[in-house]
């Protein structure tokens, strides 16, 4: 029981430290892996600083997600565009609070999105688009 406490403080404390140093860079774009998948949103991990944040579901678009448990996904009602546990997105970090520990991210633009589209359309332009050079 004394271990698991310590290892929850352990964790509070790693979490608002990250938040305190990201703090400064609310606004900036980084790349991150959907590291998981909730009715609410996604939990990202940052590759640059291994930080962990919020997507909520309603910075997707104005688009019906729909959580799909057994695929650990979130689907799109209308376009079918799906984010999946371990796809790559980019992110803009929105909102850092050091006293909470949180980090609440935005999509940084969905023409830079690299989740991948439904299994199921074969339009092109469901297709993730190229990146520009």
């Amino acid at each position: 029981m004394t271990e698991r406490c310590a290892m929850a403080a352990e964790r509070d404390s790693v979490d608002r430290y990250v938040a305190a140093f990201m703090e400064d860079r609310v606004g900036a774009v980084f790349d991150g892996r959907i590291a998981s998948v909730t009715r609410f949103g996604l939990f990202v991990r940052l590759k640059e600083t291994g930080a962990d944040g919020l997507l909520p579901i309603r910075s997707l678009g104005a688009e019906f997600f729909r959580h799909d448990e057994k695929r650990h996904a979130l689907v799109g009602d209308r376009s079918g565009t799906t984010y999946r546990l371990g796809d790559i997105v980019r992110v803009r970090l929105a909102e850092a609070a050091p006293l909470t520990g949180g980090l609440r991210f935005e999509l940084a633009g969905e023409e830079e999105r690299q989740a991948r589209p439904a299994r199921s359309q074969t339009r092109a332009s469901s297709r993730p688009k190229p990146k520009r050079r």
